[in-house]
Parts: structure tokens; sequence; C-alpha cells
């Protein structure tokens, strides 16, 4: 009930799915409905973030083919940009929060105060205002003039001059608080979070924040001037209130994105089938080891390891089997190399693992290890196939200058040679 849209738009714009909240019946968009969404300014700026960082946008209106939604929708944008398995930038991913859900706590807080509460951007838009007509100026053309400081001057010199205060003009008692809804922009392990206003330059930060203003007419002091103390009191809790609800909403915010982006970094480090490092992390500790081999001047061995058979048995007897070969053959593995070694899985079939500090005759001591886990489960005919491994070993010392796509390729070779055996002699079934 917190979102209107979530939406994935590729790096061209385009919208290749939307699914709407619509009215608590979640619908999927139909095709010759989605939208380019390039000029928007909240995909111009999320397309050029890297993996990681987060964007936020100001609240403003939603807009639907060019034009701003009716009834008005008002709307505030998470999104962080999607990579591919090579860390190419695919498109972004896009969550649409409910505006209306602050703008009516607001109102609902605020109905039992005297005078009237308004909400103002940072620019001094009222985004909740005296009148209806006044608000979200920034969002129509003839609009564009409707700002606090050209309709009170004096109250917009006082209002943004401070965080908060209190101050009284011939119009009335003013009472103002400033509401920075989002966290400071910084660098953190979750990467960066960052907002901007859609009414300033693509590449100018903003500091965006809310002024939510009590104003009590003269005429309406005059007639509560004998309980005027009293209402000071009840207008600065209200504001207080309203501060606690905002500063909740920060908060709130906050926690679910951190959840939901360590979420994004687990899928991005480990193979959501095996539980072990994927391709794109493997090759940052194979580079990694390089560069502390030719430091240390210790060999260490690299293994290319592939799973025989793994197409024949997906194919006899479906999928799950051809699960349960992997996850066996990893176990395996994993149970028989050092714990200072590291395993990844490139994809498929295909593995690799990094046996540090050691040479090519140890690497197949380990291997004989996983050689006889595999004969002995098989020999309990389990299951009506055979397990089986090709490999490849191949050592790497210092001096050797070669990089990691070097060393797999070579240790890849290897393995063809045994694996080209195999496929001579086999009877897996």
């Amino acid at each position: 009930k917190r979102y209107d849209q979530v939406r994935y738009i590729n790096k061209e714009g385009n919208e290749i799915v939307r699914i709407n909240y619509n009215n608590g019946n979640p619908s999927i968009v139909l095709k010759k409905d989605l939208q380019n969404k390039a000029l928007h300014y909240y995909f111009q700026e999320t397309i050029s973030l890297d993996r990681g960082e987060l964007y936020l946008s100001t609240l403003d209106l939603n807009i639907e083919e060019g034009k701003i939604e009716t009834p008005l929708k008002p709307m505030i944008r998470f999104a962080t940009p999607v990579f591919d398995k090579r860390g190419q930038k695919q498109g972004i991913l896009v969550l649409n929060y409910l505006g209306d859900i602050i703008l009516k706590r607001l109102r609902s807080t605020t109905e039992d105060v005297s005078g009237r509460t308004m909400m103002l951007d940072s620019e001094g838009y009222w985004i909740l205002g005296p009148n209806p007509d006044l608000e979200w100026g920034f969002m129509y053309e003839d609009k564009k003039d409707l700002v606090l400081e050209k309709y009170d001057p004096i109250a917009y010199t006082k209002i943004y001059g401070k965080e908060q205060g209190q101050f009284y003009t011939k119009r009335g008692l003013f009472s103002f608080v400033t509401i920075r809804h989002f966290l400071e922009p910084s660098k953190t392990g979750l990467g960066e979070l960052r907002s901007f206003s859609p009414k300033k330059p693509i590449k100018e930060i903003a500091q965006y924040y809310w002024k939510i203003v009590s104003f009590v007419p003269s005429k309406q002091l005059y007639e509560i001037r004998q309980n005027l103390i009293n209402n000071y009191i009840k207008i600065y809790f209200v504001l207080f209130i309203i501060s606690g609800i905002l500063l909740w909403f920060s908060t709130d915010q906050y926690f679910k994105r951190k959840s939901a982006l360590k979420k994004v970094e687990e899928f991005a480090t480990y193979d959501a089938m095996t539980g072990l490092l994927n391709r794109r992390v493997g090759l940052l500790f194979l580079e990694k080891e390089i560069k502390n081999t030719n430091r240390k001047e210790t060999p260490f061995a690299l293994g290319y390891i592939d799973i025989n058979d793994l197409k024949i048995v997906n194919d006899t007897y479906g999928h799950e089997e051809g699960d349960f070969l992997i996850l066996t053959s990893t176990r395996f593995i994993k149970e028989s190399i050092r714990e200072t070694d590291i395993l990844c899985r490139l994809g498929g079939d295909e593995f690799f693992a990094i046996l540090r500090e050691c040479t090519i005759e140890q690497a197949e001591k380990i291997w004989q290890k996983i050689v006889e886990k595999i004969k002995n489960f098989n020999s309990k005919k389990l299951k009506p196939y055979q397990i089986s491994l090709s490999h490849g070993f191949i050592q790497y010392s210092a001096g050797d200058n070669k990089t990691a796509d070097q060393l797999i390729t070579e240790a890849d070779a290897k393995m063809y040679i045994e694996k080209e055996k195999y496929k001579k002699s086999s009877n897996i079934l």
C-alpha cells in the first residue's frame, strides 16, 4: 500500500516491466501501454549512477504519457541501476512511493489546530498551500511564479533564514520548522545516497528539505488572544509531532533501503544456487592471488572443473536431478579443498578453484580426495547415473607474468584434454 508502481526500465529508457498498485489490485501493464522515460529526470540521474548507488527524487507529481496524472498523485521515486553478470549496466529499477501518505498524515495531525498548515519545498513552492491553486507550482509552466518569496517576501526571508522559529507580521502569526527528509549524502558500505531536484540542472545536487509552516491570520489571533499562550504551546507541539512523523518516514525508508541493498549485494557476489562466489567476484580473487604470489614468491594452483554429462542427466531425468548433480559435486569439492582455498562457479557445469600456496603436485593430491568421494558415492548406486568430473590444474609462480584470463584459458585447455578421454570411454547412464 506504500508503492504505486514498480518498474524496470532498460538503458534506452524503455519500460520493460511495470506493475501498478491499482487501488489494491496489482496489475502488470500491457506491453503496448509501456512508455519511454529517457527524458525524465529520474531516469537520467539514475542511469548515470554506479553499482550500489541509490537515487531519491524530490516529492512531485506523477507524469504519464507526458501529462500530469489526474487526479493528482504525489510521488517520491527510489531508483538504482541494474547490472548484468558481466558488470554491464542494463537499466534501472524504480519504486514509486505514494507521497500522499505523508500529506494525509500532515492534514490529519493538524486538522484541529487553529489557522492553516502549509508545506513548502526548499525553493518556496507550496506542496500543501492555503488553497489548492497555489500548490505544485513547479510542475506547471503557468505557475512557476507561485512561490512564497513573491507572495509574502517578509515571511519568506524569515522562514528560509532559520531552521525553525516563530514571528508575527501584520498578516498574522507564523510558526515554522525545517524537515530534512533524507539522510545527508555520504559514502557508505551500501553505496552513495543521492537526492536531486527536478527543477535544477541534472548535474546540480540540491540540498532538499521541507518547511512546515503554521499560519494564524491576525483576525483569528485577535479572537483567540486570551488563549494565545496555550495556542503557542499547541502549535509547537503539533510541529514536533509532524517532525516525528517525517523523521519516522526517513528512518523507516533508510532501514528498508539498507536491507534491500544488502540483498542486492549478496546477489551480486554469490551464485544463487550453490552459494559459491560467482564468476565476477572469483576473477577479482584470482587477480589478487596473482599479485600476492608475485610479492611473496609462493606459487598457487588453479583448477578448472567441469561436471561431465550434466545435459544428459537434465534431458533424461529432469532438472531436479540435474540440480542434485550440481549441488552434490559442489559439496564433494568443498569438503576436499582446504579452508584457505577459494571455489567459484563460472556458470552451468563449470567451476574453478584457487588453491593458495600450493604446487600442482599438491593440487593433484587434493583432487584424489574428490575422486575418492565420487567413487564412494557411485558405489552405493543411489542414482541411475554416475557422478563424474573432469579437471585441469596449472601452477602459477612469481614472475610468470600471466593475467587471470590467461590462467583460466590454460586450465580450461588441460581440463578439456581429460574430458575428451572421458567422452571416449564413458557410460554415465
